[in-house]
């Protein structure tokens, strides 16, 4: 989580010049050159962020959970670049004069902007993750700091040099709502495993004596049923794909002739630490002679 405490400094400059009558050029610049540099930091920060939850893909827990939030990252990352390209736009030629239809656009669009941003947590896109994330929704929306405190109202100060300041606010605003949200996906896309835990195959059948012809389901998994383990099941030397939950089920048609049979199944999973595991195990059944 960043250190916000020098944008706290930077905010608190603006808002003693704004009163003032006289401002000095050289305490502007100096101002501007601060935001300048923050923002270079957050946007560098932001960056690892990005680059942190992308790395997380090759740990077997953790990929699950990357897959589900990267659409959302990608979300997030374009609606911040848009909107900051769009505030760029005002500061074109070191100018900075918003007559009123410019500030109620630029109002009007870092509302819709704050909105895009915690729609871009799509239901659809999170699956049984949405259940955690719903309950966090308005406590992220109310935490952004996007049109909070004077500096949207305070766009119509006649001096273009406090204006440009104010700006650059806005776009420490918007790299910071950014940083804010990511960081929320960051924590969210890591999942802890206990030292402790085991992982143990799982297989039956649907019956040990069967008549000649007779199917035979066969149900094989892992203990904790996670995809997050990414289980790979092999039913007889076929590979089975996977349903909705992490489990496979074949069925197979027992042997015609009376007698004791079984069915190879191997079962390949990723530990914590990224190891492929391989467990093999043998379904007996028994073949009875029809009346």
């Amino acid at each position: 989580m960043l250190n916000l405490r020098i944008f706290g400094a930077l905010i608190a400059a603006i808002s003693l010049l704004s009163c003032g009558q006289h401002n000095d050029p050289q305490q502007l610049l100096e101002i501007r050159k601060g935001f300048e540099r923050s923002n270079k930091f957050v946007e560098n920060e932001n960056d690892m962020v990005y680059a942190a939850i992308e790395q997380k893909r090759a740990d077997a827990v953790n990929r699950h959970l990357v897959e589900l939030y990267s659409p959302v990252l990608k979300r997030i990352r374009a609606i911040s670049n848009r909107m900051n390209a769009y505030v760029d736009s005002l500061k074109l030629n070191g100018e900075a004069d918003l007559d009123q239809q410019k500030q109620r656009t630029l109002v009007d669009r870092l509302a819709a902007h704050k909105r895009d941003l915690i729609a871009a947590f799509d239901s659809t896109l999170l699956g049984n993750e949405w259940r955690f994330v719903s309950l966090d929704i308005l406590s992220l929306y109310n935490y952004l700091p996007l049109l909070k405190g004077g500096a949207v109202s305070d766009l119509q100060s006649t001096d273009a040099a406090i204006t440009m300041l104010l700006l650059d606010k806005l776009q420490s605003d918007i790299r910071l709502s950014e940083h804010l949200l990511i960081d929320y996906c960051n924590k969210h896309t890591t999942e802890t495993v206990l030292d402790g835990e085991w992982f143990l195959p799982i297989v039956s059948l649907s019956s040990s004596r069967v008549r000649p012809g007779e199917p035979i389901e066969v149900f094989a998994g892992i203990s904790m049923f996670s995809y997050r383990m990414d289980p790979k099941i092999t039913i007889n030397s076929v590979p089975v794909k996977l349903g909705g939950e992490p489990v496979a089920r074949d069925t197979i048609k027992a042997k015609r002739q009376p007698g004791r049979y079984f069915i190879p199944v191997k079962i390949e999973y990723s530990k914590p630490d990224g190891t492929i595991c391989t467990m093999e195990k043998n379904c007996y059944y028994t073949v009875v002679a029809g009346r």
